[in-house]
């Protein structure tokens, strides 16, 4: 919610990453470090130069190249990915071997899959971080749409039908690793509903 209203606001992040993100004692996710956040159609840096945390950078951050909203659609992406299974998709011994991974490699599912998330989870992180901007998700009002949408089938369900004799249904515990995802889920949709900027500051 906090990303979907700064890009309304004509403001692109730029920083991404865990970091960046606040839970406070209400339980509210507050975006934070607007440092080197930039207006659209306001450059605050000169061509070829670069600004961003590597491991969240947007192939064309890689390059140097003009931003745009859509770099951090594809650093919520990775921040996703990373929530979701407890490893970053792209590293490497030097800031050159994360670039060249960033630039020229997929981003590797199966830890998703290990992790048993969802593949409309899956889905959503893979269009996230397509290395094309104009291939990716165009909006944290689609990623919203999304992610509110997956929960609703995740509900448990029971494993024995009433009879009239049982107070209740038997429910099937949810898996841990179930649990733990859909905790972050939560915070996912947090970053990705409109209030006063302001609200999103510490």
């Amino acid at each position: 919610g906090a990303l979907e209203h700064i890009h309304a606001q004509g403001i692109i992040h730029r920083d991404i990453k865990p970091e960046n993100i606040r839970i406070n004692s209400a339980g509210n996710v507050k975006l934070i470090d607007f440092g080197i956040a930039k207006s659209v159609n306001l450059s605050l840096t000169r061509d070829g130069f670069t600004l961003g945390t590597p491991y969240y950078m947007a192939p064309e951050q890689v390059r140097g190249k003009e931003v745009t909203k859509l770099v951090d659609v594809y650093a919520f992406g990775i921040l996703l990915f990373e929530l979701l299974t407890g490893t970053k998709p792209f590293t490497g011994d030097s800031i050159d071997q994360i670039f060249f991974k960033i630039l020229q490699e997929p981003i590797n599912v199966d830890p998703l899959k290990q992790a048993g998330i969802p593949a409309g989870i899956c889905s959503l992180i893979g269009q996230c971080t397509e290395k094309a901007a104009e291939r990716r998700i165009q909006s944290f009002q689609e990623v919203r749409r999304r992610l509110e949408a997956i929960p609703v089938s995740l509900e448990k369900k029971p494993v024995a039908h009433l009879t009239g004799d049982e107070p209740t249904a038997k429910l099937e515990p949810m898996p841990a690793n179930r649990r733990r995802w859909l905790v972050w889920i939560g915070v996912a949709v947090g970053l990705a509903i409109a209030y006063p900027v302001g609200r999103f500051f510490i």
